[in-house]
């Protein structure tokens, strides 16, 4: 099974992203936009593994308080002629020392976990081929993060669709 931990939203926070994915898809030529049931902050991408109780158990060890995060300006990656556009959360030592501390509990689990750089984003849309500039992302709406998700991702006819399978309290 591919696994990976993330922050999920409330309804406030996807509503504010939505709005922003509909300005995109009107100022788009092309793009597969993130369906609002998958809208989340990823912490660590974990992969294809058959051992979920190791992910389950790396997040048992980690001791972080809850905290807020703050979404931030829109930006892009390249990939080829197309666009992968996402909305970045503000810089956040919390959210940063988190993401350590899972990583590293991971590892210690025996779990492999991709070194790349933390750029903590929401992906927003894939494939992304814009036709006019779009209006800039200017809310900043803010959000208490309580608890991280472990998720796994499955394809089924064309569509990703992430689940829940175990939930870690941060300590309040």
């Amino acid at each position: 099974m591919r696994l990976f931990y993330a922050i999920c939203f409330n309804s406030f926070i996807k509503k504010s992203i939505l709005e922003h994915i509909w300005e995109l898809k009107e100022n788009s030529k092309t793009g597969n936009f993130t369906d609002p049931d998958n809208l989340h902050l990823t912490l660590a991408f974990i992969g294809e593994t058959n051992k979920p109780d190791k992910a389950i158990e790396a997040a048992k060890c980690i001791n972080v308080p809850s905290f807020s995060i703050t979404l931030d300006k829109p930006g892009f990656f390249r990939n080829g002629k197309t666009q992968i556009r996402w909305i970045g959360i503000e810089k956040n030592i919390q959210l940063e020392n988190l993401h350590i501390q899972l990583v590293n509990s991971l590892k210690n689990c025996g779990l492999f976990i991709d070194n790349r750089r933390f750029l903590p984003h929401i992906t927003v849309g894939r494939q992304v081929i814009m036709r006019s500039k779009p209006i800039l992302y200017t809310q900043k709406p803010k959000m208490k993060v309580n608890k991280i998700s472990l998720m796994r991702s499955d394809k089924k006819e064309g569509r990703l669709i992430y689940t829940k399978i175990y939930e870690k309290e941060l300590n309040c």
